[in-house]
Order: C-alpha cells, then structure tokens, then sequence
C-alpha cells in the first residue's frame, strides 16, 4: 500500500476552511477497502449536508458537557492540553494549544477556560454554548466525517481498531486530506452504556442518553459495537505547527526474552 512512507508527514489537522470541492466517493471507498483489511473492521461515512451538521451538533454537545464536567474539565486542562509552548516541547506529548488552529485571541478566550471558576459559573447558568458552536462551524466545515468500528467491544478489537485508524489516517494523508478526530461522544457514551454513569451527573446522563439515540440513528449502528474513533476528514492548508512526538524508545515496548 506504501503507508509506510507517510509515517512522518502523519498528524492533525485542525485548521478549518469552508470546502471548496466535495471529497470523491472513491477516494472514501478506497479508504473504506483500507480499513477492512483489518478483520472485522468497517468504516461508516456521513458526507451528506445535514447529516454532517446533525452529528455536529452532536458532537458540539458532547464538548460542551465534558468541560462543563469537573472531572472532564480538569482532564482537558490538566491531562490533554499543553497551554505553553515550553511545557509543549517538555513533555512532548498531549495537546499544543498552538496546534488548534486558532487565532490569537481565540487561543486567549479557550485559557480563561482553564479556570474552575469560570466553568462553575458557566455551569451554574446553563451556559457554555459557545463551546459547542465552535465545534459545530468546524465540523461543518468537513467534506465527511468517518467512523472506524469493530464488531463486539473487547481490548483485541480496540487494538485491532487502532490499527484500522493507523492505516486509514495514513491513506488520508497520502490522498492530501486533513484528519481531525471528534471524539467526545466516545468518551461520554461508554460511561452511560458500560459505566453506570460514573463521574457524570444526572442531567449529564439524561442529555447523553438522548444524544447517545441521534448519534445511532446518524451511522445506522447498535450498542453492541466497538466504536474505536471518530474524525473528519477535509481539504484545509497545512499547520503552520506540529506537535512534538516523543521517540520511539518512550512508545514501544518490546519483549526480546
């Protein structure tokens, strides 16, 4: 297939632009041959208008409900985001917030965010619909947004899935496509569905399990399945930052005994 070669060209991109022509259906079918060529492994497309809207505002909820989430919000600021670029190269890993997309006032409105104050009081008057605008313009802005699957949930089939997700962001970057993973609704939904609504409120579980039945009828799929990543894909510019990688002797691990 020779993925191999776009290993290092490999990242997200989160840049956001109005499309100007619609992905072909071949190169979404090449990518969906891709992703079978890992056993079990399926990848459903929306590329229809209000389809794509509808799982933006999906999307754009799940958002809104994990900041507004203390344990989700302190996982966002703490755990995932990198807020300077020293702390960025330090580590090496999570999310450069220079790495968004997003203009410099904007990157200054998302770190007043980072106050549990701010959210509090966000939460308090059932605000914070901001948050989910902004995913909704750039999901909109997608030519489709693509789910990878797996038949049953098990920890094989998420590694299988990984996998299907390695190849396809590869393909898609070999086809000159921008790849962006969404993917709140797969961190919220697992909770309502396997973890009895651990760390969620009841108004969190009441929303997600009304999102949780549009996401379904969205992709045509049941519970049962493994649902391992969730991305748009599109035609945008190239990042003018990366994120840093940490080298491959901090990822792999082998047994040689």
């Amino acid at each position: 297939e020779g993925l191999a070669d776009y290993i290092p060209v490999r990242h997200t991109n989160r840049n956001s632009v109005p499309q100007q022509a619609p992905i072909s259906e071949e190169v979404l079918n090449t990518l969906s041959d891709i992703t079978k060529t890992i056993k079990g492994a399926d990848l459903k497309w929306l590329v229809q208008k209000e389809d794509v809207k509808e799982i933006g505002k999906i999307i754009g909820a799940c958002d809104r409900i994990r900041l507004l989430n203390t344990k989700g919000h302190a996982d966002f600021v703490q755990r995932e985001m990198r807020w300077t670029s020293e702390d960025a190269e330090h580590t090496k890993d999570g999310i450069d917030v220079m790495t968004l997309g997003l203009s410099r006032p904007q990157v200054t409105a998302l770190e007043i965010l980072r106050e549990p104050k701010v959210i509090q009081f966000l939460h308090d008057i059932n605000g914070g619909s901001l948050l989910a605008e902004a995913t909704v313009r750039s999901i909109d802005n997608s030519g489709a947004i693509g789910l990878i699957t797996l038949p049953e949930i098990s920890a094989m089939n998420y590694i299988n899935g990984g996998r299907a997700m390695e190849k396809v962001w590869l393909a898609s970057e070999k086809f000159g496509l921008a790849v962006h993973p969404v993917i709140s609704p797969l961190y919220l939904f697992p909770r309502i569905l396997q973890g009895n609504g651990d760390d969620l409120t009841q108004e969190n579980i009441e929303e997600l399990k009304a999102l949780r039945k549009r996401f379904k009828a969205a992709f045509g799929i049941e519970d049962a399945l493994a649902e391992v990543f969730l991305f748009k894909v599109s035609y945008a510019p190239p990042m003018n930052k990366r994120a840093f990688r940490l080298p491959i002797q901090k990822v792999l691990f082998r047994n040689d005994s």
